[in-house]
C-alpha cells in the first residue's frame, strides 16, 4: 500500500527552467509530511501540449523521478541528457507528472507545467 489517496487534490504549478549542456536537478514538495516511496512517477516534457515528440522522459523506473518520505519529489537529468535539448533553447515546452499507486494514476499538475528551456554558453 502507498500514499497515494493522499495526493488527490494536489496541484503543483511550479516554474521550471533546464539549460541545456549542465545537470537538471531540484526538488518539489508534493505534500509535506507525506511518504511518498513506493509510488511511481513519470514525466515527459513535450515541445507542446498533444505533440507527440518527448524531449526528455523522467520516471522512477529510469531513476530520473523519486519521491521521498518527507513528502519532496527529486528530479534529475544529467548533462549528457541535456545537451540533446539545445536545439529547443529560447522556447517553453510542457510537462506533467502522474503519480501512480495502488490502482489510481493522478495528475499532479493542475495545468500543463511551463518549462523554459535555456542554452547554456559553455558546450562539450
Amino acid at each position: 500500500m502507498t500514499n497515494i489517496a493522499q495526493l488527490a487534490g494536489v496541484a503543483l504549478s511550479p516554474s521550471l527552467t533546464i539549460e541545456t549542456n549542465a545537470d537538471f536537478r531540484g526538488a518539489l514538495t508534493v505534500l509535506a509530511g507525506v511518504d511518498l516511496t513506493g509510488i511511481v512517477f513519470r514525466m515527459q516534457v513535450r515541445d507542446a501540449v498533444g505533440s507527440t515528440n518527448i524531449l526528455a522522459d523522467l520516471s522512477s523506473s529510469n531513476g530520473a523521478l523519486s519521491g521521498d518520505a518527507s513528502g519532496v519529489l527529486h528530479y534529475v537529468l544529467t548533462a549528457a541528457q541535456t545537451k540533446f535539448l539545445a536545439p529547443y533553447a529560447g522556447t517553453t515546452a510542457v510537462a506533467d507528472i502522474l503519480a501512480e499507486g495502488d490502482g489510481e494514476t493522478l495528475n499532479l499538475c493542475a495545468a500543463p507545467l511551463a518549462i523554459a528551456i535555456s542554452a547554456g554558453v559553455t558546450t562539450p
